[in-house]
């Protein structure tokens, strides 16, 4: 397998993997691209972070000059997909915005399509072979090797849900940790102005997050309220360590809020570079690795 890395994922990629290639810009602003290496057994990976448009064109640039290169099978990586929270028709006027890129993802032909923690099976659902690729080797990965009592057991953890949507989640997560208590959270949210108006933590025994470890776990984290909120609840019962883990750090109001509340904060490489964790403390960037695709 050759890897065509427009933004690397892949942590364990050998460089005699690697295509070269060259990016430009056209004077009119259109993305361009130029494969520099040739094309070894025809099957290729592009790994790439679809979190701009320009991003898409340059995926479909890139796509179209490997097969022009002679590449046989084309497999795309990409752990995040835009559109993912516009799974529903909202308001009369709008896009099915999921629908719109997996009608263009699926246009391409790919041979798999793998993709991280989906926010809705409507995605998998929408795209032609679509691998998801599993959440739980890379939160043990991720959570386990920044905090040393796990040594000990997960009988002072607790996994939180942060909404009724990501329970079922977040009980998949726990399932290998035995001794691990599970809660759920619970919040109202505004569907006209996207405000949450309230945040409710199902607590049914004080000791279920007293001085314990407390592990927050979901998809994406765009602007943050939802976690801040959390984190007010929670670091109010005095925990041992409050961690937030989610697999698309958007963070799109940067990490200071957050950090008031959260004694770590962990996500992967699909949206945020490594280098970005320099700019804040207890802020962690797990790249994936081959073995997670399979």
């Amino acid at each position: 397998m050759q890897y065509l890395r427009l933004h690397p994922i892949l942590e364990d990629v050998r460089a005699d993997e690697e295509l070269k290639f060259e990016r430009f810009r056209f004077n009119g602003g259109e993305p361009h691209i130029k494969i520099q290496s040739a094309i070894g057994t025809g099957s290729v990976t592009i790994e790439t972070n679809l979190k701009n448009a320009d991003y898409f064109v340059e995926l479909l640039m890139a796509t179209d000059a490997l097969r022009r290169a002679g590449a046989k099978k084309i497999h795309l990586l990409a752990p995040y997909i835009p559109g993912g929270r516009q799974d529903r028709v909202m308001v009369w006027g709008e896009p099915l915005s999921i629908k719109v890129y997996a009608d263009i993802i699926n246009s391409q032909g790919y041979e798999r399509v793998y993709t991280l923690d989906p926010h809705s099976p409507v995605t998998s659902a929408l795209i032609d072979r679509c691998c998801i690729i599993p959440t739980g080797p890379l939160f043990d990965r991720s959570v386990l090797s920044k905090v040393e009592d796990f040594d000990e057991g997960f009988d002072n953890c607790v996994l939180i849900s942060p909404d009724a949507g990501a329970y079922k989640k977040t009980l998949a997560l726990a399932q290998p940790w035995t001794g691990c208590n599970v809660i759920t959270a619970e919040k109202i949210r505004n569907i006209r102005t996207g405000e949450i108006e309230k945040t409710t933590l199902h607590i049914y025994d004080s000791d279920d997050i007293f001085e314990q470890i407390c592990i927050i776990a979901d998809d994406i984290c765009d602007g943050g309220r939802t976690f801040v909120e959390l984190g007010k609840i929670i670091k109010s019962h005095m925990p041992a360590e409050l961690i937030l883990y989610v697999s698309h750090g958007i963070f799109s109001n940067g990490l200071d809020g957050l950090s008031e509340y959260f004694d770590r904060i962990i996500t992967t490489n699909c949206f945020r570079l490594p280098h970005e964790t320099k700019r804040w403390n207890n802020f962690t960037v797990m790249p994936l690795r081959k073995e997670d695709l399979k």
